[in-house]
């Protein structure tokens, strides 16, 4: 069965989504740890991460997706600098595939050869809308696209009723206190 992408379905596609994600986050941090703060095992747990990413997926989106294959190679290629010879078979291994999606495959030579993975430039773009959700005793209480709108709507207090004004805690202790004082005996306290 040769690779078709479009005959993904949406759940796929989110998965497709969070494999990118989780590629470039990688790619991001490892490359900070190797080249800004040298933490070896920082990046090797960033590597194990993604391992852990695309071992859950699923056979559709092994079979189907660009941005699996581009990210096991990215994978292979931050490994290199840590285990030269594994990466070098796995290398090779990749570039055996028939009819790769991506383009890193289709280079051939050596691991060592390949230039080190960038981050998409579409991921660095800050995202015009952020989906916020506020759940307290797990009821979602409010939920907004992010518009600046909401979050102001949100800060104004409509989180708990539209029409009421927020309260903090200390004004709520405030309010009912004054309704019901706390009693100054404290004579029924067990003894220390």
């Amino acid at each position: 069965m040769s690779p078709t992408p479009p005959c993904l379905k949406k759940k796929e596609l989110g998965e497709t989504k969070k494999i990118w994600d989780n590629k470039n986050y990688a790619i991001q941090e490892v490359t900070s740890h190797f080249t800004e703060d040298f933490l070896l095992n920082a990046a090797i747990s960033r590597l194990m991460g993604l391992t852990n990413t695309l071992s859950s997926a699923t056979a559709r989106v092994v079979q189907h997706s660009v941005e699996f294959e581009e990210s096991l190679a990215a994978l292979v290629m931050m490994t290199a600098p840590m285990a030269p010879h594994l990466a070098s078979e796995l290398w090779a291994g990749l570039c055996q595939v028939k009819n790769p999606l991506s383009p890193l495959l289709q280079r051939g030579g050596d691991v060592l050869q390949q230039s080190w993975p960038t981050v998409d430039p579409e991921y660095l773009d800050v995202p015009d809308f952020v989906e916020l959700s506020v759940l307290i005793n797990n009821k979602a209480l409010w939920e907004s696209d992010g518009a600046s709108a909401g979050v102001q709507r949100f800060r104004a207090g409509a989180a708990t009723n539209p029409g009421e004004p927020f309260r903090t805690e200390a004004s709520w202790r405030a309010q009912h206190q004054e309704s019901h004082p706390i009693p100054q005996d404290r004579s029924h306290q067990l003894p220390r």
